[in-house]
């Protein structure tokens, strides 16, 4: 496993690196997806609490996230910044006749991070048609990584990096009409490429050379959406998102002077987005109710090979035998599309207090793990609260006020049987399922 923070380009003449990489590729035979933070819990305290059943929501900065389109509805700037705490308490339970010598099971890491959100309305002359905004959420303790597990380890598939991810978005929603909103935005992620080329003189036992790159390449997914509010309490709301992930490939070529030379390339994708479709509602029922419903298709169909891919040559002729070539063998992940139904409400109690509650159920993508592979997942029942509380600005009398909201959240993953059609399986059959907690708050102020 190792951990690859975005960075600029660096070229470096430095040995501990060349190490560095050798035991990524000599380690890491498997590869592994992972929602961003924003997929599997929601962006911002407001998102989490109503498990983020948001894409009809107009006028909020979280829709650079969750649909551009809605970006539009308010004439008022906004940014709020926040923290977010994940403690996942997943289990995996082996039962009495498990091997003994089976390979250790990985589990999902705890992570703080930080959001940033920010919308700003424009066009005061034709009513702030137009709107920009931007998020950010950024891992403190576990930076962006690519976690490359082997395949035949009992290992969370979509959750075991799913804080850990640097995620961007940017956007852009224009009211076209009346009741008619269209909006563009961008996802990106940092992928990964690079190598190392090395030359040893065992005689001498020296480097005679050492040279490593390392490419951070942005990779981006289209986000569209379109918000049809005929009046204002109802909005109907339709998003698309194009698949995404972080593609990585790790060279190292190695002459050994005398004896020959090694060249071998790990390459894969990781950290995982299907291509995700939304239809949603929001209707404003009173002045102090709010009522949201959605749905959301997955295309976990199109899911890549998880696992990292290898290619590689050894040319031993100084030692008598010619070049042999490495190749790697495919893993079919099995996964099929899914629905998400999610529903969510908001109460105001008075102008200065409100209360969120939403629900989200998440149907698994991926078959039982009966064969060699464990790429284990289940069905999961998400249940976020939150409140939020408004206080005058002391800095700006008269102005808006500063809200501060509050999120917490539970995911329960349902236990699910993985029974190994081979006895004599390395691993053994097992059940898999438990917790995942959440808590966090977002500040935010409206500028009026």
């Amino acid at each position: 496993m190792t951990r690859m923070p975005p960075e600029a380009s660096v070229h470096r003449r430095k040995r501990p690196p060349v190490y560095l990489w050798l035991f990524l590729v000599v380690l890491c035979p498997g590869g592994n997806a992972g929602a961003s933070i924003f997929d599997t819990h929601g962006f911002g305290a407001r998102g989490v609490a109503l498990a983020n059943a948001m894409s009809a929501v107009r006028g909020d900065f979280s829709a650079v996230y969750y649909n551009p389109a809605a970006l539009v509805g308010t004439p008022n700037p906004q940014v709020g910044i926040g923290f977010d705490f994940i403690q996942p308490e997943l289990s995996l339970n082996h039962g009495p006749e498990a091997p003994s010598d089976r390979p250790a099971d990985v589990y999902p890491s705890t992570n703080l991070g930080v959001h940033f959100g920010a919308l700003f309305p424009l066009g005061e002359s034709i009513d702030h048609r137009i709107a920009l905004g931007v998020g950010l959420f950024a891992p403190l303790i576990n930076a962006t990584r690519i976690e490359v597990v082997d395949r035949t380890r009992p290992h969370f598939h979509r959750y075991n990096s799913q804080s850990d991810a640097l995620a961007l978005g940017v956007g852009i929603g224009g009211q076209v009409h009346d009741w008619v909103s269209v909006g563009l935005g961008v996802h990106i992620l940092g992928g990964l490429k690079g190598g190392s080329r090395i030359e040893i003189d065992l005689l001498s036992r020296r480097f005679i050379r050492e040279e490593l790159t390392a490419d951070v390449n942005p990779q981006k997914a289209v986000l569209a959406g379109l918000v049809i509010h005929p009046n204002e309490a109802l909005s109907i709301a339709l998003s698309f998102r194009q698949s995404l992930d972080l593609p990585y490939s790790l060279t190292i070529d190695t002459d050994i002077t005398g004896i020959g030379r090694v060249a071998t390339t790990v390459y894969g994708q990781a950290l995982y987005l299907p291509a995700k479709y939304s239809l949603a509602a929001n209707w404003v029922a009173s002045s102090s109710l709010n009522l949201l419903l959605e749905f959301t298709f997955e295309q976990w169909s199109r899911a890549p090979d998880p696992s990292a891919r290898f290619t590689g040559l050894v040319d031993g002729t100084a030692l008598g035998f010619g070049s042999e070539t490495l190749e790697h063998t495919p893993t079919r992940l099995g996964a099929v599309d899914t629905v998400t139904p999610r529903v969510g409400l908001e109460y105001q109690l008075n102008s200065d207090v409100g209360l969120r509650v939403g629900y989200a159920f998440i149907p698994t993508p991926l078959p039982a793990q009966t064969g060699p592979y464990n790429y284990v997942d289940a069905d999961v029942h998400q249940i976020g609260l939150g409140s939020v509380f408004r206080f005058r600005n002391p800095l700006a009398k008269g102005q808006a006020p500063l809200q501060v909201e509050i999120a917490t959240q539970y995911m329960q993953m349902e236990s699910r049987a993985m029974v190994k059609a081979d006895p004599a399986d390395a691993v053994g059959s097992y059940s898999a399922g438990g917790p995942i907690w959440y808590g966090g708050l977002t500040l935010r102020h409206i500028f009026y």
